[in-house]
C-alpha cells in the first residue's frame, strides 16, 4: 500500500484554489529555499519541532522519552539527542502546552481519501476540492497519482502547488490527474537560483512548458520579496517566460515574516530573519506591471482561477 509522509491537512481552506478546499502538505522539498515559509517540510523524515515560548517546564517530555533522549537545562532551553531519538513522538503526545510537535505522519491514499471525502458536500457547492501541497508532492509522485486518481473517481478537483523541480518523465506521470497547477517562481536567473534555493531552475522551466503542452490549467506563483525578485527587470523576465508558456494568471505573493517562529521552532538557521516585507507601493508597481503586459494578476493568490 502506498504511502506519504503528511505535515498537515487543513480543511475549510479558501486559498490555494478555488472554493472550499482541503489542503494536504507533503514532507520533503527537492529546494531549499532561503525564505521558505514552511521549513518543516523540508526534510522527508519526521521530525520534532520545539516552541520554546511554549515551554512551562514540567518535565513530561523527559519522563516519557524510552531512550533518554530529552534533556533539560533550563525552562525554554530543551536539548534532544538526535542519535538517540527514534522520532516516536512520545515526547511531543505528552507535551500539554505543545511546546513540542511530531512534524510528519504516513498516510496511506485511502486514509487521506476518508479524510477529504468528510467535505465532498463543501467542495461541491463551492467548485471547491483538494489541493496538493508541502513540501513538493512531486517527491511523492507514485502517491499523487494514486491518489489523485481517487480523488477524480469522486469527481473532486484536485490542485497541486508545485515548484516543478522534476525528470519529465516523473512530472508527466504525477500530474495526470491534476486539474490545476500552481507553479512556483523564484527567480530565473540561473545563477541566483542556485544561490537562493541550492538548485538549477533549468528542470523548472522546462516542466511549465511541458504542462502547458499537456493542456493543464497553469497558473505561475511568485513569491515576491525585496533584494530577491521584486524589480521590474525580473518582472519584464517572468512577463516573457509566462507568454512563451500560455499562462495569462500570475499570482504575487508578498514575502512576509509568519514562517519564522517555524525556523526557530525546527531549529535552523534562518538568513531572511531581517529581510523588510515589500511596501504596498512595491507591490502595487508590480501588480500594474503585469496587468499593463495583459496578465490576470491576484496579489495573496486566493480570487483567480479560472
Amino acid at each position: 500500500m502506498k504511502s506519504a509522509i503528511i505535515t498537515d491537512i487543513q480543511r475549510f481552506s479558501v486559498h490555494d484554489g478555488p472554493g472550499i478546499r482541503t489542503i494536504i502538505f507533503f514532507k520533503g522539498c527537492p529546494l531549499q529555499c532561503a525564505w521558505c515559509q514552511n521549513p518543516e517540510t523540508r526534510k522527508s523524515e519526521p521530525q520534532i519541532a520545539y516552541y520554546a515560548s511554549n515551554c512551562i517546564g514540567c518535565m513530561s517530555c523527559v519522563a516519557s522519552c524510552p531512550n533518554n533522549a530529552v534533556k533539560f537545562t533550563e525552562v525554554g532551553c530543551l536539548e534532544i539527542d538526535k542519535e538517540k531519538c527514534s522520532t516516536c513522538g512520545n515526547c511531543a503526545s505528552n507535551c500539554y502546552p505543545e511546546a513540542l510537535k511530531l512534524i510528519g505522519k504516513n498516510y496511506s491514499a485511502e486514509e487521506l481519501l476518508e479524510i477529504v471525502l468528510n467535505d465532498n458536500v463543501f467542495y461541491k457547492n463551492t467548485y471547491g476540492g483538494v489541493t496538493l501541497s508541502g513540501g513538493e508532492p512531486l517527491l511523492h509522485s507514485d502517491f499523487v497519482l494514486d491518489f489523485a486518481s481517487k480523488l477524480k473517481q469522486h469527481k473532486i478537483h484536485v490542485a497541486m502547488e508545485t515548484c516543478g523541480y522534476s525528470d519529465p518523465e516523473t512530472f508527466e506521470k504525477a500530474i495526470k490527474f491534476i486539474d490545476l497547477l500552481l507553479f512556483d517562481i523564484k527567480v530565473l536567473d540561473e545563477s541566483a537560483h542556485i544561490r537562493y534555493t541550492g538548485k538549477s531552475n533549468t528542470k523548472i522551466i522546462s516542466n511549465l512548458h511541458l504542462a502547458k503542452k499537456l493542456g493543464k490549467q497553469v497558473i505561475i506563483r511568485v513569491p515576491y520579496i525585496k533584494g530577491v525578485n521584486a524589480d521590474s527587470a525580473f518582472l519584464a523576465e517572468l512577463s516573457e517566460l509566462a507568454k512563451d508558456a500560455g499562462v495569462n494568471i500570475i499570482h504575487l505573493l508578498p514575502f512576509h515574516q509568519f514562517g519564522k517562529s517555524k525556523w526557530e521552532a525546527m531549529r535552523y538557521d534562518y538568513a531572511f530573519s531581517d529581510v523588510e516585507l515589500p511596501s504596498n507601493d512595491e507591490i502595487v508597481f508590480a501588480k500594474e506591471f503585469l496587468e499593463n503586459k495583459g496578465f490576470q494578476v491576484d496579489v495573496g493568490g486566493s480570487n483567480i482561477y479560472q
